[in-house]
């Protein structure tokens, strides 16, 4: 046995795991107002991955209407506006980060082309779109398997034909490791939480000077493709969305060039993080 897993089995349980009721929920609002208003995510993430970017630009030069399903402050919406003529509609569950993505958008003088969506009218569309993103982990956010895969019944529903959809996901084998650990010694106990799958981890990020929470879902491939398949969608490609890890990626011209490499070199499940397109094919 290694001295991290002796390490992880011997793990006191601390009072702040034992089945309260923060640890059963995660207020993702809060969380993420946190981490644009504090200007954190727009210095790790200040501009789109290229090799994403490349890969959404090849599935939507033909298409009329797009939903960035997860869009943020519009780290791939406000490219997309740029160099495409699409329709692009956009759903944050942080209403600063849309904020702060319609005022950059209004300084672009491309506001004509943008529709904010709401919970409540997110899925009334009857406008079915070309191509769905939901880029960066949005899917991993989301607790449950069945509430993961209702999401992407959904989203199928509002794809036309043929319509593509893009999704990228944290790779287990990549992220957490002593988390990941930990919450399975949790969960064995009984008293893991929101994190009662495996695959589910808490961690904290410290954003303007104030201890942050945020849950994932880690994802393999076959957990992966096995979600997007009961959905109903049929998987053209799956890759790995980097091979480093992303925010070093996007702020460094080198290893930008290199992980492009590494990522033509090297299997999807040894990706940072995993990325598939999607179709929803005529039946």
């Amino acid at each position: 046995m290694s001295k991290e897993t002796t390490q992880i089995s011997e793990l006191k349980v601390p009072e702040s795991l034992k089945e309260t009721n923060s640890d059963r929920s995660w207020d993702i609002k809060n969380s993420y107002i946190h981490y644009f208003h504090s200007g954190t995510y727009d210095k790790r993430y200040p501009c789109p991955n290229r090799r994403t970017m490349d890969i959404v630009f090849g599935n939507a030069d033909l298409s009329k209407h797009i939903l960035d399903y997860g869009c943020g402050n519009g780290r791939y919406t406000i490219p997309l506006l740029r160099n495409t003529a699409a329709q692009i509609s956009v759903y944050d569950t942080c209403d600063f980060a849309v904020k702060q993505l319609n005022e950059r958008v209004q300084s672009i003088g491309l506001s004509d082309r943008i529709n904010n969506l709401t919970v409540e009218n997110l899925f009334d569309s009857k406008e079915k779109y070309d191509l769905i993103l939901g880029l960066f982990g949005v899917l991993s956010h989301i607790n449950k398997r069945d509430s993961r895969v209702q999401l992407l019944k959904k989203l199928f529903t509002q794809l036309k034909e043929e319509g593509g959809l893009i999704i990228s996901v944290p790779n287990s084998i990549r992220r957490f490791p002593v988390l990941q650990a930990k919450y399975a010694l949790y969960r064995k106990k009984g008293i893991a939480g929101i994190a009662s799958e495996h695959g589910d981890v808490k961690y904290e990020r410290k954003l303007g000077g104030k201890k942050t929470e945020f849950y994932y879902h880690l994802y393999n491939t076959s957990r992966l493709l096995s979600e997007i398949k009961q959905a109903g969608f049929t998987t053209e490609i799956i890759t790995a969305e980097s091979i480093l890890p992303e925010s070093q990626v996007v702020r460094s011209d080198l290893k930008t060039i290199l992980d492009k490499y590494l990522c033509r070199l090297l299997p999807a499940k040894l990706g940072y993080g995993l990325l598939v397109v999607a179709r929803k094919k005529k039946e």
